[in-house]
């Protein structure tokens, strides 16, 4: 699934699967990409991965033979944060502890 199609299919609201991963381990997240999965979540609020990590898993996400876009929860409702994972190749990123319309703006 390309990131086009990933937010075209958010935006309609229809069923999208995926896999949350915690662990910086490059490798494994290349293989769950490929099982047909719509999405990999990298957990950079709890989960084990630096940027050095999330910038390698995003690259393995992307890699021939992905059905999968990249997805990165962030380690807070920063700016800094959120672009680091854009800036890292994040198709998307889901922001943590977000309980307004004024919190996501």
């Amino acid at each position: 699934m390309t990131p086009a199609a990933f937010a075209t299919a958010l935006r309609a609201r229809q069923e999208l699967i995926g896999y949350w991963s915690v662990l910086d381990s490059p490798v494994s997240t290349e293989r769950v990409a490929r099982l047909g999965y719509d999405y990999v979540a990298l957990d950079a609020q709890h989960g084990l991965i630096e940027y050095r990590g999330l910038l390698a898993s995003l690259t393995a996400v992307d890699t021939k033979g992905s059905t999968a876009v990249g997805l990165v929860r962030v380690e807070a409702n920063e700016a800094a944060a959120i672009g680091h994972a854009l800036d890292a190749g994040a198709a998307g990123v889901i922001v943590p502890l977000v309980d307004s319309a004024a919190d996501a703006a």
